[in-house]
């Protein structure tokens, strides 16, 4: 196994050299000279505006890992999550040297998205079912929504029958949490719900 040697292990040997008896400080007392740098230098926790790296998990976790550390050349760690390993970094810096390497070794991953950054899937009802899609969408495009999708729900029945439910997906802009307040689209009153898979 690799041995690491880090910051954090290097200042607490400068400071016990540092405490010698002549120098009979509070700080320097032998039985706090441990509990102090402990302390003072506790291991850096993840930050949490960080976003995870999702990876495949492979056949052998230990091997694996051991690869991406060598490679990064420092020390990361990972959390079993169902079929996942879950790498959670410590810096923004270090987050984007992990993810230039797994790009260059070819190691396929994704990145868990923070909630503000993620597009909304929503459904409006109270069109009619033959209303015109580009109609509803320039419409709107004019509140300022940026639309990433759109379309007419359909039955799952052979024939595909259009539904009068009509989902959007908008990306995460500004004005975004509006959707749901909008009850009013083309001199039509409508309901705006979150989309459900079920």
């Amino acid at each position: 196994m690799r041995a690491y040697i880090t910051a954090h292990d290097i200042l607490k040997d400068l400071i016990i050299y540092a405490i010698t008896e002549d120098n009979p400080t509070a700080e320097g007392h032998p039985m706090l000279i441990n509990e102090n740098i402990n302390s003072t230098f506790s291991t850096p926790t993840a930050n949490s505006n960080v976003r995870p790296i999702m990876i495949m998990k492979p056949n052998d976790i230990h091997s694996f890992m051991q690869k991406i550390n060598n490679g990064l050349k420092t020390k990361i760690t990972c959390k079993l999550t169902n079929q996942y390993l879950k790498i959670k970094l410590e810096t923004e810096n270090l987050h984007a040297i992990s993810t230039k390497y797994l790009d260059s070794t070819n190691i396929p991953y994704y990145i868990i998205t923070s909630k503000n950054l993620r597009t909304v899937k929503a459904v409006i009802r109270g069109h009619p079912i033959n209303t015109d899609l580009e109609i509803i969408k320039n419409e709107l495009t004019e509140l300022i929504f940026e639309i990433v999708n759109f379309y007419q729900l359909k039955k799952r029945d052979q024939a595909r029958t259009p539904m009068p439910l009509f989902q959007i997906q908008l990306a995460p802009t500004e004005n975004i949490e509006n959707i749901w307040i909008l009850h009013n689209l083309l001199y039509t009153k409508i309901n705006v719900e979150k989309y459900n898979t079920d």
